[in-house]
């Protein structure tokens, strides 16, 4: 007999006392099978729905700090896993910012974790577990000497070195360089690329590919400063990738929004964070400027320090910059608002972002146009404990904010505390860019030092697993359909 075509027929059918037994071994099934799946999917992850992973950056032993992240954005502890090198301090000793640098630490597509180990001049990788947990895969040489920045891009790794021969220690007056690794699909091992270093002349902060994959952009802390050993007054810098994974020998496009000696008596840029996006299909880079360094290119102290802005440029298909909006201040004015406006991360639609600033201790808000200018929406979008210039230890008391990562789903701003060794939970409210602080999360990390900071969504299944539960659930459904009809 055909399928049932009729609608009174089917009805009747259900009622059957065959097919009421069949409906119900069914759901048997099913049920036990997603019992089991999601049991297997989370093994050993609790209530965790992500998780967030800090570098300790410990000179007697580098390690990466994992918080689960629970359903109401609130962070866990779970463990300190040992990265295979040490952590290295590389600004003026205070604890605030030993690497002065973003992305020390990436996310590989909620797969693979990687870390610089700035005391080892090595890289490692990790792979992440299903509970959140972290396998050691290898370490890599990064060619030079404080590893502090990593950038990827389909397998395609390079790493910025805040020195290049290890000669210079001490205060921020270093010459880097970059060296580029490939990072295995499959297995996570990172392997050096021979000939890949790039010389740069300043010492660099923070590397990201373009969007497109055709640069790779660098921004460099004492661009413009009498600490500056060779190079050019460039805060942004881009290279061309070409087809080998090597760079061009020499920078495609040069950018700053602030020149030494400049008639308004603006501070220098200090460049340290950046993002860049793809707008309508455009790209544009987003810089933060810390504005530390006095206009005479002399290092400024606290009290000279000055309001943090952000700055944006066209990176068009050449390599060039494009100035589009400059020296965006975080606060009302130039002596009135949060100072060292170092880190940044980005909505995921592209059109918020937020800055966070050191020593002002501040999280500003900016929104993004899809002509790449940028305003200010909240100078003060969260605020903690700055430092006090003019006291005994202006840092006595500060939290010092530092790095930033924002949870996949967008819902929650996560942001180290430089000098509390601890991480604030903030929750992004419905317009998409207020913050309200749920929590500080406090354990495995130390209390000053620190560096680098990642959000994951759980760990996908592995390609053949899922095919498997496919193939169970295809026979499952089949078996049904033949039940149902004679």
């Amino acid at each position: 007999m055909a399928c049932m075509s009729t609608l009174a027929a089917f009805v009747a059918s259900l009622t059957s006392p065959r097919n009421v037994e069949l409906r119900r071994r069914k759901r048997s099934v099913l049920a036990g099978l997603a019992l089991t799946v999601g049991s297997m999917a989370n093994a050993g992850a609790e209530t965790f729905t992500g998780a967030v992973y800090a570098g300790s950056n410990r000179s007697t032993g580098n390690s990466i700090a994992a918080f689960g992240r629970n359903l109401n954005g609130t962070l866990t502890p779970i463990a300190e896993f040992a990265t295979g090198g040490f952590g290295g301090v590389f600004d003026a000793g205070e604890g605030l910012d030993p690497l002065i640098s973003e992305d020390s630490v990436l996310n590989i597509g909620n797969r693979f974790l990687l870390t610089v180990n700035a005391g080892s001049n090595t890289i490692s990788s990790f792979r992440i577990n299903p509970g959140f947990s972290l396998t050691l895969i290898n370490t890599a040489s990064t060619g030079g000497t404080g590893p502090n920045s990593i950038a990827h891009r389909n397998g395609l790794v390079y790493v910025s070195n805040i020195d290049s021969d290890g000669v210079a220690t001490g205060a921020p007056d270093h010459s880097g360089n970059i060296t580029g690794l490939r990072l295995d699909p499959t297995t996570g091992q990172l392997t050096p690329i021979a000939g890949s270093t790039r010389e740069l002349g300043s010492r660099p902060s923070d590397v990201e590919f373009s969007p497109d994959g055709a640069h790779l952009v660098i921004s460099s802390v004492n661009a413009g400063s009498s600490l500056l050993t060779s190079g050019s007054d460039a805060q942004i810098s881009t290279y061309g990738v070409q087809a080998d994974g090597s760079l061009t020998a020499s920078a495609s496009g040069v950018a700053a929004s602030t020149l030494p000696g400049n008639a308004a008596g603006r501070n220098l840029p200090t460049s340290i964070g950046f993002e860049i996006v793809e707008i309508n299909g455009a790209q544009f880079v987003i810089a933060t400027e810390a504005r530390e360094f006095l206009p005479t290119g002399e290092p400024g102290m606290l009290p000279d320090f000055q309001t943090g802005s952000v700055s944006t440029w066209r990176l068009n298909s050449d390599g060039s910059l494009t100035a589009i909006s400059q020296d965006i201040l975080t606060g009302p004015s130039v002596a009135e608002g949060p100072t060292s406006a170092c880190w940044i991360v980005m909505s995921a639609d592209a059109r918020t972002f937020w800055v966070a600033s050191a020593s002002g201790a501040a999280i500003s808000t900016y929104r993004l146009n899809d002509d790449g200018t940028i305003a200010l929406l909240d100078g003060l979008a969260a605020t903690g404990s700055p430092a006090l210039p003019g006291a005994p230890d202006p840092l006595a008391d500060a939290d010092g904010f530092i790095d930033l990562a924002l949870s996949s789903d967008g819902e929650y701003l996560y942001q180290l505390l430089g000098l509390q060794g601890a991480v604030n939970v903030y929750n992004v409210g419905a317009d998409g860019s207020s913050l309200t602080l749920l929590q500080q999360a406090i354990g495995l990390l130390p209390d000053a030092n620190i560096q680098g900071i990642v959000a994951v969504a759980p760990v996908p299944l592995p390609a053949g697993f899922v095919l498997l539960l496919t193939g169970v659930a295809g026979l499952v459904v089949t078996r049904w359909k033949r039940n149902s009809c004679a």
